[in-house]
């Protein structure tokens, strides 16, 4: 279930939560595409997409000095719904996270208290990663407390120097490291270095589909995926099994493997009596794990690889998808060799089996843990009935059994970690005259809702909602990516119509420091939707180098519409 079924499911939750605060942060879980490592501190290969269900973090400010975790509100499942759970006792300790948040804050200069409150459409222990993705909204939030409170905000710090922007995407460089790793140090205690390190970074930039991690420090998207799941021939669930992922320590899991080194250390000495004239094959040193972690890696280069091709020929190359089924497969086996898994995986495979004869991949998202969630992945459109229906013949045996994730039904996510504005401040807009303008230098006052009901075939970009619209429709960011960006470029492009607009006069983020960047994130996007919806080649020309560039909108018959406050109290 997606972000959207969940609010027209549950409207009072997500009403309630919204009118406490003047401003939320939302940021989206991601789903690994084949299981994690137990050794979470390697250099690991790991591909990851971002899933539309999100997690949003309010704050309060506190008379009372300190930081409180007041409460954490959790979709359990279609049998439960939302409610209050304990906020997780993280391996180092939520007072880890007070100490850690409150020398941030004391360093800025900021004397009040909070209270954190959040609101997660995923529940703990589903191995989808909240810590990671809390945090990542947790961070992005204290950053606007400081852009907008802190007497310290002019100094060179790049966390939270001038106006806070409104989605992590358009952080500068060096503002964005710091975010991410800040929230590392605050998620980094459960689950060690590099995969929490993934999955801040998979919900801070605004990679849709597919993306490569290799450590902690370094991503690449795969090939463009046209539309998401629309156009591809594959069909992804993420099925959690009711039972809750009861993973080891990491202290835990190093003891054992240390053990097992030993064990098998003993037993290859033993084995053999006399000096060999040949290498040995295998020292000490490099049995138990390591040889578990070599394979795991080649597992996932080629995992990689193959989805990289699917998403570049989609049908074009059907057997390509079988071969990613098997390979998911290979993983689920080797996981089995060094980790008894449950019986889930087993039970669920007979059910969809019994179903269909389609070919079908299964594994755990998590090599570590009893339980948890599982991906299945199978060609699209031959195994949807069956997994419904598997799903609820599993759910006699284990009742808390459900779909998480559906492709073909939720679509995907190329959102970054935003900002929210409650309805109070939405409706207080509303009521408000606007200035409405458009490319032609036409000029006029008028209601918010008026100005939003515009013709057809004509695109309006809000500055004050940050959001585009076509033909009085809301566009998506699956539609249109980075749409606070390109607010904030068109908003200049349209009262200039014509003008080359150097890019040291854009806003500061990634788009207008690098012309790839801005043409890839921003400008191909918004002409490629013109050009499929309009009749219409947007003119927009984008000039000169990589670091120093102009981007210029040409005249066009094409009328394009900006809303911007009032500019005096007249007006409104």
């Amino acid at each position: 279930m997606n972000s959207s079924r969940l609010k027209e499911a549950f409207p009072e939750t997500y009403r309630d939560f919204f009118r406490e605060y003047e401003i939320v942060t939302a940021a989206n879980y991601s789903m690994p595409w084949s299981n994690e490592l137990i050794d979470h501190s390697s250099k690991f290969p790991l591909v990851r997409s971002k899933l539309p269900l999100r997690c949003y973090v309010g704050i309060r400010r506190s008379s009372e000095p300190g930081i409180r975790f007041a409460t954490l509100r959790a979709y359990l499942g279609k049998h439960s719904g939302f409610a209050d759970v304990p906020w997780p006792k993280w391996h180092t300790s939520i007072p880890k996270t007070q100490k850690i948040l409150g020398e941030r804050l004391a360093r800025a200069g900021f004397q009040e208290g909070i209270e954190i409150w959040a609101l997660s459409e995923i529940a703990r222990w589903r191995s989808i990663g909240f810590t990671e993705t809390f945090s990542s909204g947790l961070v992005f939030w204290i950053r606007e407390l400081l852009s907008e409170n802190s007497p310290a905000k002019t100094e060179n710090q790049p966390f939270f120097e001038n106006s806070p922007p409104h989605s992590s995407a358009e952080l500068d460089p060096n503002a964005k490291r710091e975010l991410i790793e800040l929230a590392w140090k605050i998620a980094v205690g459960p689950r060690l270095w590099n995969t929490v390190a993934q999955g801040i970074r998979n919900s801070v930039e605004g990679f849709g589909g597919p993306v490569a991690y290799f450590g902690g420090d370094w991503e690449k998207p795969l090939s463009e995926w046209p539309d998401g799941f629309e156009k591809l021939p594959l069909d992804v669930w993420v099925i959690y099994s009711g039972v809750p992922g009861n993973s080891l320590s990491i202290e835990e899991i190093r003891q054992a493997d240390a053990m097992e080194k030993e064990r098998l250390g003993k037993f290859f000495q033993n084995f053999v009596s006399e000096p060999l004239s040949a290498p040995v094959p295998y020292s000490p040193e490099e049995l138990g794990f390591s040889s578990f972690r070599n394979v795991k890696a080649h597992l996932n280069f080629r995992g990689m690889e193959l989805l990289e091709r699917i998403g570049r020929y989609g049908w074009a190359e059907d057997s390509t998808v079988g071969r990613f089924i098997e390979n998911v497969n290979d993983s689920r086996a080797l996981v089995s060799m060094v980790s008894e898994q449950g019986v889930f995986a087993q039970k669920m495979l007979e059910a969809l089996r019994a179903r269909s004869d389609a070919k079908i991949g299964i594994t755990p998202l998590y090599s570590g843990k009893h339980g948890g969630s599982y991906l299945i992945v199978s060609r699209r459109g031959t195994i949807r009935n069956a997994v419904d229906e598997g799903v609820e013949a599993v759910g006699r045996e284990f009742p808390w059994t459900e779909i998480l994730y559906a492709s073909h039904e939720d679509g995907d996510s190329n959102e970054p970690v935003e900002t929210l504005k409650n309805e109070r401040s939405d409706a207080k807009t509303k009521s408000r005259r606007i200035l409405l303008l458009d490319n032609f230098w036409n000029r006029r006052y008028c209601g918010y809702l008026e100005a939003l009901s515009r013709k057809e075939g004509e695109i309006l970009f809000d500055s004050i909602s940050r959001k585009i619209y076509f033909n009085g429709r809301r566009l998506t960011s699956k539609e249109i990516p980075t749409q606070n960006a390109a607010n904030d470029l068109f908003e200049r492009l349209i009262e200039q119509t014509g003008k080359e607009i150097p890019n040291r006069e854009l806003p500061a983020s990634s788009y207008s420091q690098n012309r790839n960047e801005m043409v890839s994130k921003i400008i191909s996007p918004i002409t490629k939707f013109v050009r499929r919806n309009t009749e219409s080649e947007l003119p927009l020309r984008c000039l000169w180098s990589i670091t120093e560039f102009r981007i210029v909108l040409e005249k066009t018959p094409l009328r394009l519409w900006l809303i911007k406050h009032a500019e005096n109290e007249l007006a409104g």
